[in-house]
């Protein structure tokens, strides 16, 4: 028997669930649009959302990328598919894919030039054989982005579900990965952190001014 997606119990139930992770008013304290400038997104670029929930950041994202761009949306709630569905639709966004995960390996059918988490580190059961078995859907010079709450702040007050920034570091580290960038524009707001990724063996990007210093 198929899922009921459109009745009424089931647009209550996303309703609710949209509600728990997406307050009233979050664009005020989380900043998308410095998240996504900080991220330098390229027209074109594959992304994979991953722990994608109501597709709060999937909208952003995918406008970023541009009509050429695709934006894989992973979850591995099917009512938050359902309400990605819903909001790609109402954003009028062609390039979002919504994709069940079943909480072990990614399986995307092309590599991404970006991994996107936000709030979602905490939930991974085993963090550094994650991320050492996401390389595999990178593409060449592929980053991984995480947002994480911090010890302290109103996630961790209302949740408990926070990482400490060295934490993620380290665990990054050991699945082979380097700190490419740290914006700290969340963590006065938001006490969140935001920790940019590249792969250890990637070519490091040569500042033109530093190479030119003696």
């Amino acid at each position: 028997m198929s899922r009921d997606r459109g009745g009424r119990q089931a647009r209550l139930r996303r309703a609710v669930k949209g509600l728990l992770i997406s307050s009233p008013g979050r664009d005020g304290w989380q900043r998308p649009a410095a998240v996504i400038g900080a991220l330098g997104i390229r027209p074109g670029d594959r992304i994979a959302d991953l722990g994608a929930g109501t597709g709060y950041f999937t909208v952003h994202l995918a406008r970023a990328t541009g009509p050429n761009g695709i934006t894989y949306a992973v979850d591995t709630d099917e009512d938050m598919l359902d309400a990605i569905e819903e909001a790609a639709a109402r954003a009028g966004l062609a390039n979002i894919r919504p994709i069940r995960a079943d909480g072990g390996a990614l399986a995307l059918s092309e590599r991404v030039d970006l991994a996107f988490l936000c709030n979602v580190y905490h939930h991974l059961p085993d963090q550094r054989g994650y991320f050492a078995r996401l390389a595999a859907q990178l593409a060449p010079g592929g980053r991984v982005a995480i947002v994480e709450a911090m010890p302290g702040g109103r996630m961790a007050r209302l949740f408990g579900h926070v990482t400490p920034p060295g934490r993620i570091r380290e665990d990054m580290q050991a699945a082979g990965y380097r700190l490419e960038s740290a914006p700290d524009f969340l963590v006065d707001r938001v006490r969140q952190s935001f920790q940019v990724f590249t792969r250890s063996e990637a070519p490091r990007a040569v500042d033109p001014i530093a190479a030119r210093r003696p």
